[in-house]
């Protein structure tokens, strides 16, 4: 298995069986897996200064903590993680419906 795996046979299965979930990602616009509180926050306090023209109130620099306490930084966060667990569920799907066709067709053929 091991061989199979490492060779091109493995890793052709391998791109067929995710190439259409990478496709779709790729081509979505609109995916948003940013999951550090810090990094959310300072894009949010830039959005705010480009928004109105001038900086913002809030200090640029602050802890993932200090972050979190801003709604708006938890309501992108939570966004991102679902964006995560649905990209991971496309390539877990994926991945086990190609094991279940396959386990299927290696149990209803027999062997002599």
């Amino acid at each position: 298995m091991r061989s199979f795996n490492r060779g091109a046979r493995g890793q052709n299965a391998l791109r067929q069986i995710l190439a259409p979930v990478v496709k779709e990602i790729i081509e979505g616009e609109s995916l948003n897996v940013r999951t550090d509180p810090v990094d959310i926050y300072k894009c949010w306090v830039n959005q705010m200064g480009s928004q109105n023209g001038e900086a913002g109130k809030l200090p640029y620099d602050v802890t993932p903590e200090q972050a979190l306490n801003h709604g708006e930084v938890r309501t992108h966060l939570d966004a991102s993680i679902r964006d995560v667990k649905a990209v991971t569920d496309k390539f877990l799907s994926a991945i086990v419906v190609q094991l279940t066709k396959s386990l299927t067709g290696c149990v209803s053929s027999p062997r002599y």
